[in-house]
């Protein structure tokens, strides 16, 4: 049985949903969204953004490395 209950997924939920909300750069923050929140795929994020998904995952890298 898993020690997480309702309550403490949905705090975390609201954890990463703030800290992404806190992502300055607007295209970052809705790559990561899709990405962490959402939980797509670098491919269909591509997609939806006219990019490569190769691309997708280099900006997330590149940024995440840096903070």
């Amino acid at each position: 049985m898993s020690n997480w209950s309702k309550e403490k997924v949905t705090n975390e939920i609201e954890r990463l949903e703030s800290c992404l909300e806190s992502i300055e750069d607007a295209e970052i923050r809705v790559l990561a969204k899709a990405r962490y929140l959402e939980c797509k795929s670098f491919e269909v994020i591509g997609e939806e953004n006219h990019m490569d998904r190769r691309t997708v995952s280099r900006k997330l890298e590149k940024y995440f490395r840096q903070e």
